[in-house]
This record gives structure tokens, sequence and C-alpha cells, in this order.
């Protein structure tokens, strides 16, 4: 764990062009119609990775499962709200916004009570 590094970029694929993204400007990462995406300020960006390789890759930069399909980057949360049925809505600094499913709230808050900013060094 502790040789292990934090990426330092991400590719993504738009059109004929391969586009490199920092991981701490990602709000979440999701899976729609057997691809996978980046949302950044507000655009989506598609990845050639699995979601689980994407999860794996970003672990020590702050990310954490959401929901079956999504992978959120907790450092960019800006704030949340608890829905009645137990799911959490989440929303970023850009903006953006993403549910976490029940199952999920339990890590997602024991993260951010932890201060945020996961390091597992």
């Amino acid at each position: 764990m502790l040789q292990r590094k934090q990426p330092k970029r991400i590719v993504s694929v738009q059109e004929d062009r391969s586009i490199l993204l920092n991981p701490e400007e990602i709000d979440f990462v999701f899976a729609r119609e057997r691809k996978v995406f980046a949302a950044i300020h507000g655009k989506c960006m598609e990845l050639k990775m699995k979601l689980y390789e994407v999860e794996e890759m970003l672990q020590q930069s702050g990310f954490i499962r959401f929901s079956k399909s999504v992978v959120g980057n907790i450092n960019q949360i800006d704030r949340f709200e608890l829905s009645f049925n137990g799911n959490l809505c989440v929303y970023f600094k850009s903006g953006s916004k993403e549910y976490v499913s029940r199952k999920y709230v339990h890590d997602l808050k024991s993260q951010i009570v932890e201060g945020g900013e996961y390091n597992d060094r």
C-alpha cells in the first residue's frame, strides 16, 4: 500500500482525440449503456475502462462507490441531502448532483466524518 502511487492523469476519449483529465477535477464516474463516463465541470467524457478499474485506480484520490453504476469524488462534494427512502443526493462544487444508494450511504458518511480526503497510506 505504501508503494502505491496516485494516478496523475486519466485518459478520456472524444472523437479521435485522447484527452488527459486530472482525477481531482472529476466529480464522479458513471456507467451507462455499457460505456463509462467521467463527469467533469458539467461535461461527460468517455473513458475506455471498466467502472471497477476506474474505482481501483482512483481509490487513493478520494473516490468511493456511490451506487452500482457510480463512483464519486468525495473531495468535490459541496453538500448532500437525505431522502425519505434512505438515499443521499450529493451536490458537487461544480453544480452537478448524483445519488448515493442506501447500500453505500454508511461508507460515504464514514469517509466524510473522517475528514473528507481519503488517504489509506
